[in-house]
């Protein structure tokens, strides 16, 4: 996978919301504390709130069982840490990201389906009708 190679300007980074698709069962979405990269065996650590306790799930990238991995939304500032184990901290901790999620998910499905396009065009056709 690109996403997880230092060549690609834009591969994934601990601190980034990652949302990781499985090819069954549903799809889990966190803050990516950890990653491991060992060729094949490249996994990523994510943490998030699921029923109001913190979960944290290691994800191998090269899984069969993995359908794909996305970036939902990048860090504020550049982490300066590899590992973010102090994100488990009740003080640090990020809490459930899946607003964040929601978001992204509405807004790329917008962008599918072509809503956002029609709505360029009825506020086109809205400022001829002014003029």
């Amino acid at each position: 996978m690109r996403l997880f190679q230092y060549s690609n300007p834009d591969h994934a980074r601990t601190g980034d919301v990652l949302l990781v698709r499985f090819k069954t069962g549903e799809p889990f979405a966190g803050v990516c504390l950890s990653i491991r990269k060992r060729g094949v065996d490249t996994g990523i650590l994510l943490r998030n709130h699921v029923m109001r306790t913190g979960t944290e799930l290691w994800v191998k990238v090269f899984s069969p069982k993995v359908g794909g991995v996305e970036v939902v939304q990048r860090a504020e500032k550049k982490v300066r840490r590899a590992r973010l184990f102090y994100m488990r901290q009740p003080k640090h901790d990020r809490g459930s990201v899946d607003n964040v999620v929601q978001a992204y998910l509405g807004k790329r499905s917008g962008l599918r389906s072509g809503a956002v396009g029609l709505m360029d065009r009825k506020m086109k056709k809205d400022r001829k009708l002014r003029n």
